[in-house]
């Protein structure tokens, strides 16, 4: 009568070595913090790219470097992780620290998204300009053909002004800082002054004045 055979195993696990896993955890190390050292880097720079009105170039920036990320690491003489699930981490990593460092950069210290500010309404009497008081919401100029400017800033290249008196179009320039316009009126009217600045940030400054 034949032996019978005994039952072979059908699965061998491998040993475990232990010099190959700590080398792959260092190589994952340094790839998780390159990673995050560089999405930091394109959400800033998206950041103030959104400033200047070209956030799609950091939006196409970050795609770029998305679909070559396993290069770049084998430039830098780095390696991408083997499992499925790290590589996932990974890439999950570098986008969600681009998108917070986005909105890092809009925010305080680093930048404040806002507008152009356009206050101090002023005109221009006895050879020189002296501010217009606001009385209950209302400025109060000479009735007349008269000089007004209005104070307007912005950190960053304002490209156009504009004013409307009661939603007409007047003449004015724009120079160092202020926007000069002419208003005629008849006594007792009240008219609205509003002033637009164009730029990265549009902002408009409206002033109510009134005839006297």
């Amino acid at each position: 009568m034949a032996k019978e055979k005994k039952d072979e195993p059908v699965f061998q696990e491998p040993e475990f070595d232990e010099k190959d896993y700590l080398n792959y955890e260092r190589e994952r190390a340094k790839a998780i913090a390159f990673v995050f050292v560089l999405g930091a880097l394109i959400g800033i720079l998206t950041g103030y790219l959104e400033v200047s009105g070209l956030w799609y170039i950091g939006v196409l920036l970050m795609i770029v470097v998305i679909y070559f990320l396993k290069r770049l690491l084998i430039l830098i003489k780095m390696s991408m992780p083997r499992t499925t699930w790290h590589k996932v981490i990974l890439y999950g990593e570098l986008i969600l620290t681009w998108f917070l460092f986005w909105i890092i950069a809009l925010n305080p210290p680093f930048h404040v998204v806002a507008g152009p500010q356009i206050s101090n309404l002023e005109i221009y009497s006895d050879g020189h300009w002296k501010p217009v008081a606001e009385v209950s919401g209302l400025y109060d100029i000479p009735t007349g053909h008269d000089q007004l400017r209005a104070y307007v800033y912005y950190k960053y290249n304002i490209t156009n002004v504009t004013v409307l008196c009661d939603s007409s179009l007047i003449n004015s320039h724009y120079k160092n800082d202020y926007v000069y316009f002419n208003v005629t009126g008849a006594y007792g009217n009240k008219d609205t002054i509003s002033i637009t600045a164009d730029s990265v940030r549009d902002y408009t400054g409206t002033f109510n004045i009134y005839f006297t």
